[in-house]
């Protein structure tokens, strides 16, 4: 929690992690919150390299968001990253089941996240519960989901909460307990 006079902004920035490649669709998300960065006050971060890294750079810069949309790298300390943050988007075109996601959830992350295939996103997020499922490649929707989110702290942090108690589920210990009882039921104990 936060207390007044610590000097940390309780709305955290905005967030994604992972590769910059065409398939994470990075691009998407700064063109995105390049639509409403003048109604809001966090800043974008992107977390990851590759090889789009130059071009993401000039489209950045073309939209003249060197301010506030900012290429961070990569990080060695993703928990304290995950922790300073207030919202995070996955803008895939597809996934598998996207360890970056279940990190933020289980930090207690509101999440944004195209309904991609493989459909791992659609299977932890569930829709205006413990996070946000857009259209793949759809900017608008995305630009939307943020901006209703960044404007309504209560609404992020009850998400988040939410988030953190699905990611448990996800949990080693919790999936072996899981496999056991089936197991279990079909060899009949």
């Amino acid at each position: 929690s936060f207390f007044a006079g610590t000097g940390a902004k309780p709305e955290g920035y905005v967030m994604t992690a992972g590769r910059l490649t065409g398939q994470k669709n990075q691009a998407m998300l700064i063109r995105a919150y390049a639509s409403i960065a003048s109604q809001v006050e966090q800043e974008l971060r992107i977390y990851g390299e590759g090889e789009l890294r130059g071009e993401l750079e000039k489209l950045i810069a073309s939209l003249n968001m060197e301010k506030r949309i900012r290429l961070m790298g990569a990080s060695e300390n993703m928990p304290e990253v995950l922790a300073g943050a207030g919202l995070f988007v996955l803008p895939s075109d597809y996934e598998g089941m996207p360890n970056a996601l279940l990190e933020a959830m289980a930090a207690g992350l509101c999440c944004i996240s195209t309904a991609c295939p493989c459909g791992g996103p659609e299977s932890v997020i569930d829709q205006g519960v413990n996070g946000c499922l857009i259209p793949v490649g759809d900017e608008a929707a995305l630009a939307g989901a943020m901006l209703e989110l960044l404007r309504d702290e209560k609404k992020r942090r009850k998400m988040g909460d939410s988030a953190r108690r699905r990611a448990g589920s996800f949990r080693p210990e919790a999936v072996f307990e899981q496999w056991r009882q089936y197991v279990e039921s079909v060899i009949g104990d």
